[in-house]
């Protein structure tokens, strides 16, 4: 028969002072006893939970006040609501640790567990709670609360963070970030000017994309159709693009009278013509119609105020009576003339125009038949003096 040792055992009312680190058994309570050097000590058995404690009374603070519980290391599901947490905690006592996992959300919001107030670390400040994970928090006795043990620390935000960029703070671990890295070359919301500062209101996000031509920087865009050499005075540069108005003949006398372009008063008087026999303009050539109503032959359009003469021959053909006739902007305002040979007659007369007046020729016949037509030749405009004058027809 194999050795076996035995405790001292016996009825709870039967058991004797024992020595200290002397064990015995309740046969009829089924407690266990050691000796100390105050006397017995009861020691528990929970079957429940698997675990052997002693009354911390009895051993007189030599042993730990507490063992940690099956229960307490598989984590159990807080009760009650997303702030006023239950669970089964047993008996507190300073520095109590417990694991659960939340069943709701709090948002940040004050929380209680068991009726007592739950912090982040050395604050008064509640945790932020995720339904499904878990959180280990701790007793504080002198403050009467449970504080959350730290995981992470920090005050970063999500938008703060790139997107699916994994970050943590006090609030949680494993937070993915939703600051969007916007692409090279964004375009700005709107800018604007002041003090000679140009600002660019720009969209909210990183901008951590490098250039094509610049690796190390990336690049916001406004687009801008006038910024333009041919918007920019000569001498000037802009964001780098050089000017190209040239304003070098911008002097007074050049620009008209009483005028006045970027601070530069005009001296030059305006052009008053006056009516003579140099040539300014003429057709140099013949022009001939059947028409029996006046019908324009020539027109001359012109860009100065005064007086002019017009000159003009007239000829008839197939023994026709040939009609000619100075017209200013289709209003007839010129003697009429009449010429019934086939010599070319040169009629002559003045007339006092504006700047963009229409001065015409217009001729008929009195009938019309076979080779009957009216010629209009050398119709010409002439000045005492010279100026610019446009052909039409």
């Amino acid at each position: 028969m194999a050795n076996k040792i035995q405790l001292r055992r016996g009825l709870k009312a039967n058991i004797p002072t024992l020595d200290i680190g002397e064990p015995a058994f309740c046969t009829d309570t089924k407690e266990f006893y050691i000796g100390t050097k105050d006397g017995n000590a009861r020691m528990s058995y929970d079957t429940s939970q698997g675990v052997v404690a002693t009354d911390s009374d009895k051993l007189g603070g030599q042993l730990p006040s507490y063992y940690a519980k099956q229960s307490d290391i598989a984590y159990k599901t807080a009760g009650g609501t997303a702030t006023a947490l239950t669970l089964d905690t047993g008996t507190l006592v300073d520095g109590y640790s417990v694991t659960f996992i939340a069943s709701a959300n709090n948002n940040g919001a004050a929380t209680k567990l068991n009726n007592k107030n739950l912090y982040k670390p050395n604050t008064t400040t509640a945790p932020n709670l995720t339904a499904g994970k878990a959180y280990t928090v701790w007793y504080n006795k002198s403050k009467d609360c449970f504080f959350i043990k730290a995981s992470a620390e920090g005050t970063v935000t999500a938008d703060k963070v790139l997107a699916n960029e994994t970050f943590s703070n006090d609030n949680d671990t494993g937070i993915k970030g939703t600051m969007p890295n916007n692409p090279l070359n964004t375009t700005a919301d709107h800018s604007i000017v002041d003090s000679g500062i140009l600002h660019l209101f720009i969209p909210f996000g990183a901008y951590l994309q490098p250039g094509t031509t610049d690796t190390n920087h990336s690049a916001v865009q406004i687009p801008e159709p006038n910024l333009i050499s041919a918007n920019i005075l000569k001498g000037k540069s802009i964001f780098g693009v050089a000017g190209g108005i040239d304003l070098s003949n911008l002097k007074p006398e050049n620009v008209k009278e009483g005028v006045n372009i970027n601070n530069v008063l005009g001296t030059l008087k305006p052009f008053i013509a006056k009516a003579g026999d140099n040539k300014i303009i003429s057709t140099n050539s013949y022009s001939t119609t059947s028409s029996t109503t006046y019908t324009k032959i020539h027109e001359f359009q012109l860009n100065f105020n005064g007086s002019i003469r017009v000159k003009f021959s007239l000829a008839s053909h197939g023994y026709a009576t040939a009609y000619g006739q100075i017209y200013i902007n289709n209003i007839a305002l010129g003697t009429e003339r009449i010429n019934t040979t086939s010599s070319q007659v040169i009629y002559s007369e003045d007339f006092n125009i504006k700047e963009n007046d229409l001065i015409q020729v217009y001729a008929k016949v009195d009938y019309s038949g076979d080779s009957k037509y009216s010629e209009i030749g050398d119709f010409g405009i002439y000045l005492e003096n010279f100026f610019k004058v446009t052909q039409n027809k």
